[in-house]
């Protein structure tokens, strides 16, 4: 991937990604000019090559596919505040664990 200064940065109104895919593919392909998701893709890309290819990145963009069975639509988490402040907690002790020296 190309270094971040490089890539062509958008305005939001033109920023998007685009999965394609139909239910006889085994693989789904995707198009991006959002930095967060080619950021995203090339890691798993290079973690994952069986599973994530990159087609090719440029400045403006970058190509991938991805086995279909790995996007996911879900329903939206409902919490009540009492279980956001749980979350929290948990998450901040969580947090606080990893910053101890070994």
């Amino acid at each position: 991937m190309t270094d971040d200064d490089t890539i062509y940065n958008p305005p939001k109104y033109e920023r998007q990604t685009t999965i394609a895919y139909t239910a006889a593919d085994k693989f789904a392909n995707i198009s991006t000019n959002i930095k967060r998701d080619m950021k995203r893709l090339n890691k798993l890309s290079k973690k994952y090559p069986d599973d994530y290819y990159c087609s090719f990145v440029n400045v403006y963009g970058g190509s991938y596919q991805c086995m279909t069975k790995y996007l996911n639509f879900s329903v939206p988490r409902i919490q009540t505040e009492a279980q956001k402040k749980r979350r929290a907690e948990i998450l901040k002790s969580n947090r606080n664990k990893n910053k101890e020296p070994f």
